[in-house]
Formats: structure tokens, C-alpha cells, sequence
């Protein structure tokens, strides 16, 4: 019954760390089994700004591909309260 939510421009943030595109996908692969709820919205990796999908890179498309091959069935909520 527990589980996480999956914010994807969140963890797109990490990219000021040196993380790459790769990495975060692979982040996204690492938690999907028990993702419950996703924050879908992008960024540019370096601050949390709501930005619509496909407006940033956090690599949504990808992340998505992986939290659904682990059999996500939750809700999808889009964050764009700084964007409007």
C-alpha cells in the first residue's frame, strides 16, 4: 500500500550534481516498481520551475517508458502552477 511519488522535475534537479540523461533513467528504472503517484512537469535540470512537458529536458518520455514497464497504474498529475 505504500508507496512513492515520482516527480519529474524533482529529480531532473539532479543534473546540478553531474548527473546525466542516463543516469536519471536509470533512477527512473531503479524506483518504478513502487511508484504510486507521478508529478509530471519539466525543468531544465537546474531549478524547480513547472515547466509543461516537453518544454525542458528531464527526459519524460523515457522516464514514463520505464514507470509504466514496471506496471504503473496510478495517477498522472501535471504541476504548472509556476508556468501559469
Amino acid at each position: 500500500m505504500i508507496g512513492a511519488t515520482w516527480d519529474t522535475s524533482h529529480i531532473s534537479m539532479i543534473r546540478k550534481q553531474g548527473f546525466d540523461s542516463k543516469q536519471l533513467i536509470e533512477e527512473a528504472k531503479a524506483i518504478a516498481p513502487v511508484v504510486k503517484h507521478v508529478h509530471l512537469n519539466d525543468n531544465l535540470g537546474m531549478t524547480h520551475t513547472d515547466l509543461p512537458p516537453g518544454m525542458g529536458t528531464a527526459e519524460l518520455g523515457e522516464v514514463m517508458k520505464e514507470i509504466q514497464k514496471a506496471g504503473f497504474k496510478g495517477k498522472e498529475i501535471f504541476e504548472g502552477g509556476n508556468w501559469f
